[in-house]
């Protein structure tokens, strides 16, 4: 055989070789749009990763509220919460757009928190007409650390989630935050990490518009555009920073980055987080004379992101089949469960049909493909009430291998 012929042979093995990468990506997305943006039989089942779901359903004796609770986990994207239960303040109708971004913020060096994929993977479900942003400290090791779960949800692959550098000067520049940051101000703190967490959450917003989550929060029902421009009660008196949604460029936005750099105290919990949204509000949008962009900021109630409080939170660890009332309201009422991370890590153990436990394993189900339940801090013979800690074990943090 001439060369010429061994040259046109390579060719075409080059080429099958990309028709073959190519109907594989294909096959990915199909399988990724089923399951995220369709709920025939096929996607209920591919969800359901353990048969827990379908079993459940099954069992005489569950309460209604659960069993409802059970089949909207299956029909992800389909419960919009009308606005006038959501907005106190009616947003007007020439507000700017919000763009459909969703932005999460990583920024510890090495992932050890494999429930954290939990927020990721539940908003991408709840919304497929987002595209989901991980700003990561080390966006190689997120990746190879989430690998197999990448590989079962198939997000990152199809687009619909992107891991990227979080580059704090990049996204302060041009902020009231930039002359904080340079001057190195945020280094006189006991909370180095949280408080520069706590004011990119504040810049990127206002820099690309969209929605900001923490990676503690469950996405439960899908972000509407009838919420408008918002923020979210955490209890009767305080607003909370783990949820903000805005567009680009936004004066109340603003107005919160110059509050905290004015208030700034690196030693005292909370003051440069969630409190910064709470005084903002408060001294410009209910003073005597209040802003003109306070017009058309809407508060979502508790139950939309809190419906375990700070201080209820070890009600998440009930038995969830006694608990079938919250579970209902849970589904018909909240956008979001917020879980208080710092009190609930991966390295604690729990039951596993805890309230908490039940709402991961129906909205996070390719991470239940790659990871093993121990992995994620259950434990089937655990007790219930509030979890108790174990000793981290590295080892239990690495993912199952992939399915081939």
């Amino acid at each position: 055989m001439d060369k010429l012929s061994i040259s046109h042979l390579a060719r075409r093995a080059i080429r099958f070789r990309r028709v073959v990468m190519v109907l594989l990506l294909a096959a990915a997305t199909t399988t990724l749009f089923l399951a995220v943006n369709e709920t025939p039989a096929e996607a209920d089942v591919y969800f359901d990763t353990d048969g827990f779901l379908q079993s459940a359903v099954k069992q005489a004796t569950l309460g209604e509220g659960c069993r409802h609770f059970i089949e909207a986990s299956l029909k992800p994207g389909k419960n919009n919460i009308d606005a006038p239960a959501v907005s106190q303040n009616p947003a007007k109708k020439t507000d700017t757009a919000i763009p459909t971004l969703v932005h999460f913020l990583y920024y510890n060096q090495q992932f050890t928190y494999p429930r954290y994929l939990c927020a990721v993977e539940s908003a991408a479900r709840q919304n497929p007409n987002h595209h989901i942003i991980v700003w990561a400290a080390n966006p190689a090791e997120f990746n190879l650390a989430t690998n197999t779960w990448q590989l079962n949800s198939q997000l990152v692959a199809a687009g619909r989630v992107s891991v990227r550098q979080l580059d704090w000067p990049l996204m302060m520049t041009g902020t009231p935050l930039e002359s904080w940051l340079t001057s190195g101000a945020y280094k006189e703190s006991k909370w180095v990490d949280q408080n520069l967490g706590n004011a990119f959450r504040l810049a990127v917003v206002y820099q690309q518009g969209g929605v900001y989550l923490d990676m503690d929060i469950i996405s439960m029902n899908p972000l509407s555009d009838s919420m408008g421009r918002s923020l979210g009660m955490q209890d009767k008196d305080a607003m909370n920073n783990a949820f903000l949604r805005f567009p680009a460029a936004d004066p109340f936005l603003w107005a919160a980055m110059e509050e905290f750099v004015s208030g700034f105290n690196g030693n005292v919990w909370g003051k440069n987080g969630p409190e910064v949204i709470t005084r903002t509000y408060k001294k410009r949008c209910r003073s005597k004379q209040p802003s003109e962009f306070c017009t058309g900021v809407n508060i979502a109630p508790v139950q939309r992101f809190y419906p375990f409080g700070y201080k209820q939170k070890q009600n998440m660890f009930e038995p969830w089949e006694d608990q079938c009332e919250v579970m209902q309201s849970m589904a018909d009422e909240s956008i979001g469960i917020h879980w208080w991370n710092r009190r609930v890590k991966s390295i604690e153990t729990m039951s596993n049909r805890t309230v908490l436990a039940v709402v991961m394993k129906a909205h996070c189900p390719a991470l239940f493909s790659a990871y093993t339940e121990q992995q994620l801090g259950m434990n089937p013979s655990a007790s219930f009430g509030a979890p108790a800690l174990l000793v981290e074990d590295p080892e239990l943090m690495k993912p199952k291998p992939s399915k081939k």
